[in-house]
């Protein structure tokens, strides 16, 4: 037990002298008699009588709704087995979220603690209310490192938020780990258990009498299934929850959501049983992806870790995810990219829906990693998938049939012939777009780009010359571009330049991807009195050879001595061999001559084939 903790040493002082604001409904209640003091609609709300949404009563909505919602809170004790006086209900978790940071953190002066990759809203509260947020990440396996947690807390620390189960990862805290940091970390500890339900673990909520730093988050949106109402629920000592009465919002509550939650919460037997059905279709879900993760190994585009998951969602890695995403969007299958956090590098999370909807999900994934006819029915039977009447799983011409059966592919066998049946072949029909986010204290760039485009851009670099010239990349190699960038021009122009080099050589090594079927090679081109000769190789093997002189310092507001750093930072970032040769008497013109010819190599380089669609362009089959 946590007895040192004591609960007015952590109230920022101002709310502990707060005189909370007096509402209507405080002193008397709904059923008290003639209501003539909270200034209502006496009349009754002003809605048609035929309204459709009378699942739920509108008789009373022209009334304010009960401040602290005495039998929803009553009714979510009953079931998380608290006292009433120990719940919170707020406009969400995100609102419990705001409270606690209002509640014990001053701004400019106090810091929380996270432990990423971890659910977003703890920082961006945080940062809205000026407080420092601190990281203790999770281990690689993304259980909690509790020494090195406890270590990261200082003087200034008030509040620990820890998620569990995890989102992004779906992984469950041991609960040692969590009691041991309930009774050393020597600040408030915030358990958010927003998918509790799911997990085969029970909530920590039970040792609420036992620690009084313990705050658990819980919510209505993922189990009951009701994140449209947006219901969150703080449970807490009795003290606490006082002072979340004291400072949240007068009627945080509305009425039509609070008679739907209680409705829900008064049946919690429906929730269970829907809680049992997603749980057989997580393990539906997962069985297939290590099935796919098996399959796919052998070829081009590989699975990587399936994090073994306590929630209503699954992450995985899988090559190329973010283009991946962007093409199961285009397929009107929406998941969610998580890459970019901490330990979840090429991660999508997949949502657990119906079984008509997880099968939709893999028919769509099969699809856009390019299986067609014999190879995307012999995916869907190895999966034991049922397909949809798609034009895909039409494509079986009497010819294609008697291929596949000629060959055994419909056998769900993991043998290197049935394997390479089962290849794509048409990687052009996935899209190659790429979004690239870099932001540094020297720099904060934005770009994405579609190498299928016309040449459509939107550049702002505030360079107006290399705008000009990065607008080159775009018109003369079609490619859809938007590069936004704040650089730290009053310094000087290097940091900019050589940055958007970087970002954009990563977009555009992103959006080609394993480079299955382009052409691979360019060669270009003539400007004017001027001639740059430009040979590219996509090859993997990043190499710059720059021959060129200038005699001016400036062209426009880019230093020409920075152009050769320009191709070196993009050359590299984009893992390509790059030769420029530039001959000519104007140095705008050679300039940009070296672009429009990186431009058009680009473009050739990058074209599909079809005689080699499906292959890598090179004899050793990778690039």
């Amino acid at each position: 037990m946590n007895k040192s903790f004591s609960l007015t040493d952590w109230i920022r002082p101002n709310i502990q002298e707060l005189t909370s604001y007096t509402s209507a409904r405080d002193q008397y209640g709904q059923d008290q008699g003639i209501l003539l003091d909270a200034n209502e609609l006496g009349l009754g709300p002003a809605i048609p009588s035929t309204d459709a949404g009378q699942s739920v009563s509108t008789r009373t909505l022209h009334r304010y709704p009960d401040p602290y919602q005495r039998e929803l809170r009553t009714a979510i004790a009953k079931l998380r087995g608290v006292h009433a006086d120990q719940v919170f209900t707020g406009n969400g978790s995100d609102e419990a979220i705001d409270l606690i940071i209002r509640l014990f953190c001053e701004p400019a002066k106090h810091r929380i603690l996270c432990t990423p990759p971890t659910y977003g809203m703890y920082k961006v509260s945080a940062r809205i209310h000026d407080i420092a947020v601190d990281q203790a990440p999770l281990n690689p396996d993304f259980s909690l490192h509790p020494k090195a947690i406890i270590d990261a807390i200082g003087p200034d620390t008030r509040v620990l938020f820890l998620c569990s189960p995890n989102n992004p990862t779906g992984t469950m805290a041991n609960e040692s780990d969590l009691r041991y940091l309930c009774e050393h970390a020597g600040c408030l500890v915030v358990i958010d258990e927003a998918y509790i339900d799911f997990a085969q673990a029970e909530s920590m909520s039970k040792s609420l009498e036992e620690f009084p730093n313990l705050i658990v988050l819980q919510t209505l949106s993922k189990s009951f299934g009701l994140a449209g109402i947006r219901l969150g629920i703080a449970l807490a000592s009795k003290d606490i929850i006082g002072y979340f009465d004291k400072i949240k919002a007068p009627y945080n509550i509305n009425s039509l959501s609070a008679q739907v939650a209680l409705s829900a919460l008064q049946q919690p037997e429906i929730m269970h049983a829907k809680v049992q059905e997603i749980l057989l279709e997580r393990a539906y879900v997962t069985e297939r992806l290590e099935l796919l993760k098996k399959i796919l190994n052998a070829g081009p585009i590989s699975l990587g870790a399936i994090i073994p998951s306590q929630a209503n969602f699954v992450l995985f890695q899988i090559d190329q995810a973010l283009r991946i995403q962007q093409a199961l969007a285009e397929q009107k299958v929406i998941v969610r990219y998580r890459g970019n956090e901490l330990h979840c590098e090429n991660s999508l999370r997949l949502s657990i829906g119906s079984r008509e909807e997880n099968n939709s999900f893999f028919e769509a994934l099969i699809t856009v990693l390019g299986y067609q006819g014999p190879a995307y029915k012999n995916m869907m039977e190895q999966l034991n998938l049922q397909p949809k009447n798609s034009s895909l799983a039409q494509q079986d011409t009497a010819e294609n049939t008697n291929t596949a059966q000629g060959t055994n592919a419909a056998q769900p066998t993991n043998t290197a012939q049935n394997t390479a049946t089962a290849q794509p072949t048409n990687a052009a029909q996935v899209p190659r777009k790429a979004t690239v986010r870099r932001h540094t204290n020297e720099t904060k760039i934005d770009i994405s780009l579609n190498l299928d485009g016309t040449g459509v851009h939107h550049i702002k670099t505030g360079l107006r010359f290399f705008d000009h010239m990065l607008e080159q990349i775009a018109r003369h190699g079609l490619i859809d571009l938007d590069v936004q960038c704040q650089g730290d021009l009053h310094i000087d122009e290097h940091h900019t330049i050589e940055d958007v080099g970087i970002a954009l050589g990563q977009a555009l090594s992103q959006a080609y991807g394993d480079k299955r079927g382009i052409d691979r090679y360019g060669f270009v081109l003539p400007m004017d009195e001027s001639r740059a000769t430009v040979a590219l190789d996509l090859s993997g093997r990043p190499y710059l050879v720059f021959n060129a002189s200038f005699d001016r310092v400036y062209v426009g507001d880019i230093p020409t001595d920075m152009i050769e750093h320009f191709f070196y930072s993009l050359a590299t970032h984009m893992q390509a061999t790059l030769h420029i040769d530039v001959l000519g008497a104007n140095d705008h013109h050679k300039v940009e001559a070296c672009f429009k010819g990186l431009a058009r190599a680009l473009k050739q380089a990058i074209e599909h084939n079809p005689r080699i669609s499906g292959q890598v362009p090179s004899s050793k089959g990778s690039l």
